[in-house]
């Protein structure tokens, strides 16, 4: 198990980051696809741009979450999801709206509901692996 967990890891890494360099390269002719006024495309383009900050912790947090649930330690990784992405409705309304970030406001919350998840499962799959 451990070393299909790896694999699947590293798999996720790999395709994650490829999407995330395209994503990233592309992303105004990705936004123009959607819209053709020139400042909502800017805005497009600039929120694709800063979403590339979560792509790669977003694939991870879902591997580990299985990988997790694989081993049949079921609650924990919903907790952590629950915990997570809980602060990531109100964090993005904060950060959109008082902050007045808007758009980018709620990107950033996905960024650090995301990294906060990868993170804290991450860490529970190593922990539980070191047990077995």
């Amino acid at each position: 198990m451990r070393r299909a967990a790896g694999l699947g890891f590293a798999a996720c890494g790999v395709v994650t980051g490829v999407i995330t360099a395209v994503v990233f390269v592309a992303a105004r002719p990705i936004a123009s696809a959607y819209v053709a006024e020139p400042e909502v495309l800017e805005r497009a383009t600039a929120a694709l741009r800063l979403a590339c900050l979560f792509l790669v912790a977003d694939g991870l947090q879902v591997v580990a979450a299985q990988s997790l649930r694989a081993r049949g330690d079921v609650w924990a990784p919903t907790a952590i999801h629950m915990a997570s992405y809980g602060v990531m409705l109100p964090l993005g309304w904060a950060l959109a709206h008082p902050a007045g970030l808007g758009v980018s406001g709620i990107v950033w919350a996905i960024i650090v509901s995301s990294l906060a998840s990868a993170s804290l499962l991450l860490g529970r799959f190593w922990l539980v692996r070191r047990e077995s």
